[in-house]
């Protein structure tokens, strides 16, 4: 059989018989891909260190007939820094679902991979100033899962109009802004009665959801954002990411402010 190498996270794992784990990996080159690790479990397993969720690793997997087999891995960068942040830990969880809830097996891009790896890389870097309430950076990493959500939707071919009115296209005045996620973005008032339900929402947020959609992730570093935007912006990204999946997502309830 076939033997090939590629780099990728590990960002799910299961255990499996007596001594194996299934492990879902996610590489730049071929995208999520489910494996195998035989006798990973055992005391003396030369694997077991190498495959701890979250590491990127260098791999080197044998083709199967339904799993690829795991045959050798060297760590790349283990991220050990948002590991001792608990809440930051969580922030990983959730972004490692969105990731295998949505991502289709075998579905290649080089830009999601690159938004996940940037994404848990800032992580890693400000995990140590993370707080249940926020912190000065990242807006306690709340900022980094809403450019992350955003972006990723926006990859699988799901980006919202927040340009111009998704109905009639015209202009937005920020007196009258609202947000459909039947129409896939925002509504000027005029044309919300298109819409079976719709929200009414800021202008903040439609230029904050710009601002995400057009700039790379090192935007976010610098906001500072007062709590309720936060939150509105929040309700807005995390309602459409509900509707357009169809999915709920269980670590998402890890990271909500207590």
């Amino acid at each position: 059989m076939a033997t090939y190498k590629t780099k990728a996270f590990i960002i799910k794992r299961q255990n499996f018989g007596e001594a194996d784990r299934i492990i879902s990996l996610f590489s730049r080159d071929y995208g999520k891909i489910k494996v195998i690790a035989k006798g990973v479990r055992k005391p003396l397993s030369k694997l077991g260190g190498h495959l701890e969720l979250f590491y990127f690793c260098d791999f080197v997997l044998t083709e199967g007939k339904n799993l690829e087999t795991v045959c050798g891995a060297q760590i790349i960068e283990c991220f050990s820094d948002f590991r001792k942040n608990l809440y930051a830990t969580h922030h990983a969880y959730y972004l490692a679902e969105l990731i295998d809830k949505l991502v289709h097996e075998n579905y290649e891009s080089k830009e999601i991979f690159d938004l996940f790896y940037k994404s848990i890389a800032l992580l890693n870097q400000y995990a140590d100033t993370f707080e249940v309430n926020g912190s000065k950076h990242l807006g306690g990493g709340n900022l980094l899962l809403r450019y992350f959500e955003l972006q990723l939707l926006s990859q699988l071919g799901h980006r919202p109009e927040v340009e111009h009115c998704v109905k009639c296209h015209g202009k937005l005045i920020p007196e009258g802004i609202f947000w459909s996620n039947e129409l896939g973005g925002a509504l000027c008032e005029d044309c919300r009665q298109y819409s079976e339900v719709f929200l009414g929402i800021s202008s903040d947020v439609v230029k904050l959801m710009r601002l995400f959609l057009s700039s790379d992730i090192s935007a976010v570093r610098k906001l500072n954002l007062h709590k309720k935007l936060e939150k509105e912006l929040e309700n807005v990204i995390e309602g459409f990411l509900r509707y357009v999946s169809e999915k709920e997502f269980n670590t998402k309830k890890y990271v909500r402010e207590k």
